[in-house]
């Protein structure tokens, strides 16, 4: 099961920064992350890390993204956030 934190609705403007979390309840535990961007065709490298920063928005960070998440047991994706 996933938990992706949700922007706050409203508008981001550019030049702010925005922080993707994805959690798993996963048993057992959940040992790699990645991110992935849709429209951009952009992924983040595996990783334990659950959080993205996008530091400084531009225009090319718009669309959707998701985490995929590995344990020992198998591998999970989540749902889109906007």
């Amino acid at each position: 099961m996933f938990l992706l934190e949700e922007i706050e609705d409203g508008d981001i403007t550019e030049g702010s920064s925005v922080n993707l979390t994805c959690r798993s309840n996963a048993n057992p535990p959940v040992d790699r992350y990645a991110w992935h961007q849709i429209a951009g065709a952009r992924s983040w490298s595996k990783g334990p890390m659950q959080n993205i920063s996008l530091p400084s928005i531009q225009a090319l960070h718009g669309g959707q993204y998701y985490c995929t998440t590995w344990n020992p047991l198998e591998q999970e994706i989540s749902t889109t956030v906007y």
